[in-house]
């Protein structure tokens, strides 16, 4: 009877995780943290059951579960005209490489057209960046926008980004060629009905440049959509 009530206790902890705390586990894992160096004896949460007995067990398996998914690549595609797309690039990057995500970095008006979509094709995320000129995007960030029609990508995730300096249409330009695959994009929208949070604007849009201040401006979108993909 009493292995019966562990295990039911355990189904139950495990279905509740997945339900409602695994969206939240960067927070999980910042509590944890906090509370690793303390003598824990008995958990009594404000609903369920009160643990009095292996405590340091069940905290265990909630830090494994809501650890970080290790070997995700993500690669970060632009084309600028004055280098301001290019800082958002390396802002985004660096976000990125404190998760342990491996990124590359490409602009693709240097780049081998197919060498860009091999690219693509090993990662779990691809940012695709462009200035705005004409209302439209620049260099040659189009010619691979209309490839990714051909590729299959329903297991990537892709976001959109760019520096403008009246309205940012090259971003939305983007977002559209996009929608016209089955990769997964990541906006606002998506962000808020995956996790709850209101308050991020994605796609990333940023007026002119950050000012040497990229990875501060951009940490809590891109940390954001680092943790969907590491989740």
């Amino acid at each position: 009877m009493y292995i019966c009530q562990i295990f039911k206790c355990a189904l139950k902890s495990l279905v509740y995780y997945q339900l409602i705390i695994h969206s939240h586990r960067p927070y999980v894992q910042d509590m944890i943290n906090k509370i690793r160096a303390l003598d824990i004896q008995m958990i009594a949460p404000s609903h369920g059951y009160i643990l009095r007995a292996n405590v340091q067990r069940y905290i265990n398996v909630y830090d494994e579960m809501s650890s970080p998914r290790k070997n995700k690549k993500a690669a970060i595609l632009f084309s600028t005209m004055t280098g301001n797309t290019t800082k958002i690039a390396k802002g985004i990057a660096a976000v990125l490489e404190k998760k342990a995500i491996e990124t590359r970095i490409i602009n693709v008006d240097n780049a081998d057209l197919k060498a860009v979509l091999g690219v693509i094709r090993e990662s779990d995320m691809v940012f695709f960046g462009s200035s705005t000129r004409y209302a439209d995007m620049v260099g040659k960030m189009e010619l691979v926008l209309k490839e990714l029609k051909h590729m299959d990508l329903e297991e990537k995730f892709a976001v959109a980004f760019g520096s403008y300096g009246w309205s940012g249409e090259a971003v939305e330009v983007i977002q559209d060629y996009l929608r016209g695959t089955n990769i997964k994009v990541v906006d606002s929208s998506y962000i808020i009905k995956t996790t709850g949070m209101s308050h991020l604007q994605i796609p990333i849009r940023i007026k002119f440049t950050p000012d040497g201040q990229e990875e501060n401006v951009l940490y809590p979108e891109v940390e954001a959509i680092g943790d969907l993909l590491l989740g």
